[in-house]
């Protein structure tokens, strides 16, 4: 569970029967996961940014969109933005890209089974939602060595503190999330996926707890 809903629950329950265990994946399954999948090289002469999720409200992809215009404005030949997902605003956000002539800047790809193999060849991911758990496209993100940028918000925070990210955005607009993503990539960080969240530690944890 996310350290926010552990809080909720502190309210309801003796604070003995909580625990919060995070959610683990294996990054050498995810990495080879990511190799074996077959995905059109992107151009490696422009910096990719991307999102990966449901195109509903919460997601943010507004925000998304309104960053990737912001960024284009000021360096429109050296960047090119990915939408990975389908969701009921999908139409409406397809219609503001193209109102504004961005066809050649963004790219809706839809649903796609082969999300690890992208992944890997973002240079950035941006994360804009209103709320968050600890959401697996943040653990494969990391595990396939690619930054993030993210809404300060549910188990994003530890996470991205845990990778020594600096991805994290408390101000939830298009420009402070331009504005970092701008950062990130003039100075790329080297992460990895934290060892606390790999899935051999979520089991130990979870051992541990029925072990009592």
């Amino acid at each position: 569970m996310a350290d926010e809903l552990t809080q909720k629950l502190t309210g309801i329950f003796a604070p003995s029967h909580i625990h919060t265990i995070a959610n683990g994946i294996s990054a050498d399954s995810v990495q080879q996961d990511a190799t074996s999948q077959q995905v059109p090289a992107p151009n490696n002469r422009v910096k990719h940014i991307g999102f990966v999720g449901r195109i509903e409200p919460v997601k943010r992809v507004d925000l998304f969109l309104e960053a990737a215009k912001a960024l284009l404005q000021t360096d429109p030949q050296s960047l090119h933005f990915h939408i990975f997902g389908d969701g009921r605003l999908k139409d409406d956000y397809v219609q503001w890209v193209r109102a504004g002539q961005l066809e050649q800047h963004i790219t809706f790809h839809g649903h796609t089974d082969v999300i690890r193999g992208w992944i890997q060849h973002m240079d950035v991911l941006l994360m804009p939602s209103d709320h968050e758990g600890l959401p697996m496209t943040a653990l494969e993100s990391l595990a396939l060595g690619t930054p993030m940028v993210a809404h300060a918000t549910g188990g994003l925070v530890p996470l991205l503190k845990a990778a020594e990210c600096d991805g994290l955005v408390e101000q939830h607009t298009a420009s402070a999330y331009a504005s970092k993503v701008a950062t990130m990539l003039a100075s790329p960080a080297n992460v990895s996926l934290p060892a606390e969240y790999e899935a051999a530690h979520n089991a130990q944890s979870i051992l541990a707890l029925y072990q009592g």
